[in-house]
């Protein structure tokens, strides 16, 4: 995982939240209309969208984690910390 993945995830976040408003604007103007057919499917795509953006923040975290997560060295550490005990 890399910054790049994290850089892509953000976009999709942002594109699916701005469908989610999107899609809460024809909700609302199907309901003026009394469109009740248009409202239920239009309500099952809004789940949808949700869907995908609880998915796309799940994913987000997973990156994030990797990306903080410190990477594997051949050099032992500077603090002396993995030094052998001497026995006396």
């Amino acid at each position: 995982m890399s910054a790049r993945d994290l850089d892509e995830v953000d976009r999709q976040i942002a594109e699916v939240r701005q469908q989610i408003k999107d899609q809460k604007a024809i909700i609302h103007r199907l309901e003026r209309e009394n469109e009740t057919a248009g409202v239920t499917q239009a309500g099952v795509a809004l789940r949808v969208l949700k869907n995908r953006l609880s998915r796309l923040l799940e994913r987000r975290v997973v990156i994030l984690g990797r990306l903080r997560r410190p990477r594997a060295t051949s050099r032992p550490p500077r603090d002396g910390s993995q030094r052998k005990k001497s026995s006396a």
